[in-house]
């Protein structure tokens, strides 16, 4: 579904709220239900059809006998899902432009703060990169990701030197990402260091060990260090 047709849609809810005399709570119990904010008008008829309940306790009535119980655990007026996301759509296009000036500018490290990403996206960005072999270096939090001209890419925890290899020779690999709007949690492969030019990778469940050459260690060593001394200059 596009932002467009999305807010469209959300629109529709705020106008049933209005034209039917609903709370946001029953504006939402509707929703879970699955019910069709255009077709609300059928069932708040009770002046032609006297004997129907009316809307409102017919949607808590259903909601009780759907999920078994009363009311949601939280409610989120409709409107507050619209600011959210427009201003998700404000960030991914922040984003976008962050990226198109670094391109253009010819330069291959970036930084985001946590309210400028998703780490999909940022995933998938250095994907595209590694797959058109281009080097990047992007710093997210405490998180670190690089793509190469050889067409790898990787993401690191340099932390606790934990790493997953996201790209090889130019073809996406499988990566485990569970995101919500306030954290994120990455399904990690194994371990890493850096020794000299040397980037040397221990996969956690097979126990081999890899060395590979060629990749921008000293950048990503120096990115790495530039991180911690303003982490620790906050």
């Amino acid at each position: 579904m596009t932002t467009k047709n999305a807010n469209r849609k959300l629109q529709a809810w705020i106008d049933a709220r209005t034209r039917h005399h609903l709370t946001h709570a029953q504006i939402q119990m509707a929703r879970e239900l699955g019910m069709n904010p255009a077709k609300l008008g059928k069932l708040d008829n009770r002046d032609q059809e006297s004997w129907k309940v009316p809307l409102p306790q017919f949607i808590e009535e259903i909601y009780h006998k759907q999920f078994g119980k009363t009311a949601p655990d939280t409610v989120v007026p409709v409107e507050e899902r619209v600011r959210r996301d427009r201003e998700k759509k404000e960030s991914r296009r922040t984003a976008r432009q962050q990226r198109t000036a670094a391109t253009k500018q010819g330069g291959d490290e970036r930084w985001l703060n946590g309210k400028d990403f998703h780490l999909a996206d940022e995933v998938r960005y250095m994907q595209r990169r590694a797959a058109e072999r281009s080097g990047r270096i992007v710093t997210i939090g405490a998180l670190l990701l690089f793509s190469t001209d050889t067409g790898d890419a990787w993401i690191l925890d340099p932390a606790d030197h934990l790493a997953t290899r996201i790209a090889r020779d130019g073809l996406s690999t499988p990566v485990h990402i569970e995101e919500t709007d306030t954290s994120f949690a990455v399904g990690w492969q194994g371990s890493y260091e850096i020794t000299g030019g040397a980037f040397i990778f221990a996969d956690s469940e097979s126990g081999r060990v890899t060395t590979v050459l060629g990749y921008p260690t000293e950048r990503i060593v120096d990115q790495i260090s530039r991180v911690h001394d303003n982490d620790g200059n906050k």
